[in-house]
Formats: structure tokens, sequence, C-alpha cells
């Protein structure tokens, strides 16, 4: 079972968006506007089809108030650009521990149809 292709179509979507570039994977030193997805979750429906569900991570500023400005500016561009690949579901600020120290992202929830 490979999800190489939702991956990629998901990178594709989050590069659509100006002020985001998105990567297959978390880049080495993510920067505001950097974006991945994960894939935490998988659910299988009606005993035959495994549906995975989404995590989009988006680097925000670390300053509260820009990451706030930030937001505000591109978060209704991302999700309009995810609902082509997958349904978000729900979105929010969070924390990211890294081992080069804490991120504050835009947390986006969504499932593949």
């Amino acid at each position: 079972m490979s999800f190489d292709n939702d991956r990629a179509e998901i990178v594709t979507a989050l590069n659509t968006v100006t002020g985001v570039k998105g990567y297959q994977n978390r880049p080495t030193a993510p920067r505001t506007g950097d974006a991945w997805p994960t894939l935490p979750t998988l659910n299988l429906q009606a005993g035959l089809v495994w549906r995975p569900t989404w995590t989009v991570h988006v680097v925000l500023p670390s300053d509260e108030r820009a990451a706030a400005v930030w937001m505000d500016a591109h978060f209704l561009p991302i999700v309009t650009a995810l609902r082509v690949p997958a349904f978000p579901e729900s979105a929010g600020p969070a924390v990211l521990e890294t081992s080069a120290g804490d991120l504050l992202i835009l947390e986006i929830t969504m499932r593949s149809e």
C-alpha cells in the first residue's frame, strides 16, 4: 500500500499558494511558509478500503503576533487549495517539537475522499 500519489497531490496543492512551499517530508531547516503532509491515521471503511487522514504542517513565524498576521493572510488560500486532493476538516495553531527546538505551526487535518 502506497500513498505517494496522495502526498504528491497535497504538495502540488500547497505549492499553488503564494508564500507557501510544499515538501514531501519535513525540510531539514524549516522556515515560515514551509509545509509538508504526514500520515498519522488510516481508517478502514466498509471493510474494504483504507482511507488516510492527513495532517499538513505549515510553519508559522515564531512571534505570535506575526504568526496571527501570517495566518490571516494565508489560511483561506491554503485550505481552499487543499480541497482539491482532500477534505480539510480541522485546523489550528500548534507547537511541533523538533530536535532543533519548537516550531509554531498551523496544523490542518484532512481526509482523502
